[in-house]
């Protein structure tokens, strides 16, 4: 038996496998906060409870290099030795969207929501693009039969606005921050400060009772979301129009940036939740225009992951390869 699990900087999914069963479906799962864990080694700890188990397969929010992460939006130091000594058993720490990445090619045709069907080349390089808390990417290329996963830590790259808005909101992330990633433009934790300079850079008016329900609430940025999908308050529809705009044009910079002849893939917490507005044209405009290579751009198929426990199947199947190799 051996544990998986994805961590991210809200929650962990967790589950556990059977090694002779051949394939990553587990035999329990269970999801469990982060933020209030001291370490990860505690959230494995109280998921594990009395079953045995022989390996640790972690996806992790983090760069992870020679064996250490540190969490990009949780404060720990990740090492893959200090638990192996803790749970006496080989440990492998991966990159959450390596995770993810390693899941895509056994994705199912009603596991991915078309947006761009395109002209897809077999065998050309994937990109995988997730935001959730935070944001990530990563890549795919085609190898000896196969595609090979490739991490990045592109949601700490430059914000590049691309209007005048944008060029307004990088310039408050930039009074507050210093440096302002793509992460600090476009994430999960991104929502309720955009909500905030919405409000204050618009003549738009603020639905009172999501306003006064956005002030109260731990993570607002499902709040703005569900309320610019219902169409219940205009600063939250504004909101939500910015954030597809930047995360559109996110994505097609990773498009081009490997060419990415397979596909684009948008995976995470957050574009399930919003495809109504993925569907709209006004993300694909966002996406394509990119001056003169739009004629490459218009061509990239653009799917959505509909599959959230991927991380956790990706980080089991990378578990599965090692025990097979």
């Amino acid at each position: 038996m051996f544990i998986a699990a994805d961590i991210g900087g809200t929650k962990a999914r967790f589950g556990l496998y059977d090694q002779h069963s051949g394939n990553a479906t587990p035999v329990r799962t269970a999801t469990l906060a982060t933020k209030a864990a001291a370490d990860p080694g505690d959230l494995v700890a109280e998921f594990a409870g009395s079953d045995p188990f022989e390996a640790l397969s972690l996806a992790v929010a983090g760069a992870v290099v020679d064996g250490h992460a540190r969490g990009s939006n949780l404060p720990w130091d990740i090492h893959e030795q200090a638990l192996c000594d803790r749970f006496a058993c080989p440990v492998r720490l991966l990159n959450d969207l390596e995770a993810i990445a390693n899941f895509v090619p056994y994705a199912g045709a009603d596991e991915l929501e078309s947006l761009q069907a395109g002209t897809p080349v077999t065998g050309g390089p994937i990109g995988v693009i997730a935001p959730g808390t935070g944001i990530g990417e990563a890549m795919l290329f085609a190898g000896g039969g196969s595609y090979q996963a490739m991490p990045a830590e592109a949601g700490h790259i430059d914000f590049a606005p691309n209007d005048a808005r944008q060029d307004a909101w990088l310039a408050r992330l930039r009074e507050n921050h210093g440096h302002v990633s793509l992460e600090r433009a476009c994430s999960g934790n991104s929502l309720p400060p955009m909500y905030a300079f919405m409000q204050a850079h618009s003549k738009l008016v603020a639905n009172a009772d999501i306003a006064a329900q956005i002030v109260a609430a731990e993570d607002a940025a499902p709040i703005i979301a569900q309320a610019a999908l219902d169409d219940t308050c205009p600063v939250c529809v504004s909101t939500l129009q910015m954030f597809v705009d930047i995360l559109a044009a996110a994505a097609g910079n990773l498009a081009l940036q490997i060419v990415a002849t397979g596909g684009i893939v948008l995976a995470g917490g957050i574009p399930p939740r919003i495809l109504p507005v993925l569907r709209q044209q006004r993300f694909l405009r966002a996406f394509s225009h990119k001056g003169r290579f739009t004629h490459l751009t218009e061509r990239i198929p653009v799917a959505v992951l509909l599959n959230e426990s991927a991380g956790l199947t990706g980080a089991a199947l990378v578990q599965l390869s090692s025990r097979s190799d």
